[in-house]
């Protein structure tokens, strides 16, 4: 398992702006990889089982390394691998799954 995996890695937060949208997110470098940390409003959330749906459709994407989806909050935060992953990317998984994803400015 390699470090960005693990938790183990040496983790450097920092900001940076999305290029395509100006949103800003959390950029975390670890082991020679860049990490962007992505907070998405999610819609369309009305039972328990939503939440599971969301998460496993964002964990999907390749590049994703973690997802934590809050029904309360009706909001998913995404570790990912920018070399690997984008933002719109994701929130399409979230949005092929029936629930309509938008990174929060």
């Amino acid at each position: 398992m390699d470090a960005s995996r693990s938790g183990t890695a040496s983790v450097a937060p920092t900001t940076a702006e999305n290029e395509g949208g100006g949103q800003k997110r959390q950029r975390l470098v670890a082991a020679g990889s860049i990490l962007g940390a992505l907070h998405i409003r999610v819609d369309n959330m009305y039972c328990a089982a939503c939440p599971h749906i969301v998460k496993s459709s964002m964990a999907a994407v390749p590049g994703v390394s973690t997802v934590t989806v809050s029904f309360t909050a009706k909001t998913a935060t995404v570790t990912f691998d920018d070399a690997k992953a984008t933002t719109d990317t994701i929130a399409a998984a979230s949005m092929n799954a029936g629930y309509p994803a938008q990174a929060k400015q």
